[in-house]
């Protein structure tokens, strides 16, 4: 983490109460949807830094950001990370969403979550490879097609999966895979 007011890898100088993130994969500039898994609740951040540089986290929060989705008393949470486009906001605008409904988990259930194996333009190479991992035991999973940018993108993914455990277990055995 930095310290405030030192510049991030964007060049911007850091400020824990702005909606920004650090991610080691994503391009800077790119904006998100950050969707806390545990109590549905949602925040819109800008990558602007470089990070976590921890084993198993996917994205560091600023202060601010982590206060709006309720995760400052544990320190993380279970997170699903989406790229968006640009939102029409200020950008020194804190943007934290209304919870939806949690009747996506009643009675307290883990989430269920996936793993996403790759998005592809052509069907038939997410066909082949969905069956190249279905004769390697890896299951379930689901194939389906979105449309991104005026196209059509084939999505793979394995799940869901129950626990974090499990994802990581997975998780690590396809990045051992290539």
């Amino acid at each position: 983490l930095h310290s405030v007011g030192l510049p991030t890898a964007s060049g911007l100088p850091y400020n824990p109460d702005s909606m920004t993130a650090a991610s080691k994969i994503l391009p800077l500039g790119t904006w998100v949807r950050v969707t806390n898994l545990v109590n549905g609740r949602q925040v819109i951040v800008r990558i602007d830094d470089r990070g976590p540089f921890v084993r198993q986290r996917i994205i560091d929060l600023s202060y601010a950001a982590a206060r709006q989705l309720k995760m400052i008393a544990r320190g993380t949470a279970l997170v699903e990370v989406r790229s968006i486009p640009q939102p029409l906001l200020p950008h020194t605008a804190a943007f934290a969403l209304a919870p939806p409904p949690l009747a996506h988990n009643p009675l307290g259930h883990p989430p269920r979550m996936y793993l996403q194996i790759g998005a592809y333009a052509q069907r038939s190479r997410a066909l082949a490879l969905e069956l190249h991992f279905m004769r390697l035991g890896i299951r379930p999973l689901r194939l389906f097609p979105v449309q991104r940018a005026g196209r059509i993108l084939y999505i793979l993914q394995v799940g869901p999966i129950a626990h974090v455990r499990e994802l990581d277990r997975l998780s690590g055995r396809l990045t051992s895979m290539g």
